[in-house]
């Protein structure tokens, strides 16, 4: 059985409604930069493939502050405490890496990954640990669609914050060729997913579905388009839509595009509701035959300024498979 590899992008955002604005004197967000370098670990002849490899990332808030220093409430300003304000730093450590596929049968295979890291600001004391889990089972549902259920957890702890996530999803991928004016394109198809499952997000759960449409050509081209919504989860603030843009040029400058914009509501913040507005653009960029670079430029609109993003930019350096 074929090796398919299945991606799926949403980011949390933030956004509220209300009077509350950030002090005059604490200047904007601004730019970040983060940055990490990552060499693939890819299971080959069906085997798992293990790795413990050192992990160097420059996380824009390493203790899981608050975005600022001070904000404004119904005309009173309020200062937060130096601790709680989210700090900057470089983060060194080591990762554990396991991924691996299998077959159980003539049309159901298994893929499975794993990973741990432990990471350390040596200036603050400050560390960072996160662990995750995923699990799929593949089968074609007929012979031109395949059909997959996942499983995945992940959790994620700094000084300040505690996160963790959970998924189950059902998804179907129907290829069809590409064939204008009866003519086949060689190496050319089509793609329609859909998708539904449910996600726990900080001990919420909430129901999602969506789908995307997308065309594949030979050496790694692609365009796709999709869309995803979520339920609310209670008293929370979470994802309600996700809208994602992509095309994928290997052998071109830039090597791809994407565009995503999500939508979150829910929550409060001193008994105002939130809701944000995010949206990102991301370029990635060969650096001859073994390097990857994705640049990336997000933006966040909150109902509530003081958690406004006006800017922050990221770049990840990807070591290809020969």
């Amino acid at each position: 059985m074929g090796s398919i590899q299945q991606t799926a992008a949403g980011s949390l955002g933030l956004r509220l409604r209300g009077g509350l604005r950030r002090a005059r004197h604490c200047a904007a967000v601004g730019l970040v930069l983060s940055l990490a370098i990552v060499d693939p670990l890819m299971a080959q002849d069906g085997r798992p493939a293990l790795k413990i490899a050192p992990v160097v990332t420059y996380d824009p808030n390493m203790n899981g502050g608050m975005p600022g220093s001070s904000f404004v409430l119904g005309g009173l300003p309020f200062t937060l405490p130096p601790d709680n304000v989210a700090q900057q730093g470089v983060l060194i450590g080591a990762g554990l890496f396991l991924t691996g596929q299998t077959d159980v049968s003539a049309n159901f295979g298994l893929e499975y990954s794993a990973q741990a890291q432990s990471l350390h600001n040596l200036a603050s004391d400050l560390r960072v640990r996160s662990a995750g889990v995923s699990v799929c089972g593949l089968t074609f549902l007929s012979e031109t669609t395949l059909g997959s259920i996942c499983a995945a957890t992940s959790r994620e702890e700094k000084a300040l914050s505690r996160s963790s996530t959970a998924s189950f999803t059902f998804s179907a991928d129907h290829r069809l060729p590409i064939d204008p004016a009866g003519t086949k394109l060689p190496g050319w198809d089509a793609s329609l997913v859909g998708l539904m499952g449910r996600d726990k997000i900080d001990g919420g759960w909430r129901n999602k579905a969506g789908g995307s449409v997308g065309i594949y050509g030979p050496e790694g081209r692609s365009l796709t388009l999709g869309l995803t919504l979520f339920t609310p989860v209670k008293n929370a603030l979470s994802d309600r839509y996700s809208l994602e843009l992509a095309l994928k040029t290997p052998d071109t400058f830039p090597a791809g595009l994407s565009l995503s914009f999500v939508r979150a509501e829910g929550g409060n913040f001193f008994g105002l509701s939130r809701e944000d507005s995010s949206a990102r653009l991301g370029v990635d960029v060969k650096l001859g035959r073994r390097m990857l670079a994705s640049l990336g430029y997000s933006r966040k609109n909150s109902s509530i300024d003081f958690f406004d993003d006006t800017g922050t930019a990221d770049i990840r350096f990807s070591v290809l498979q020969r």
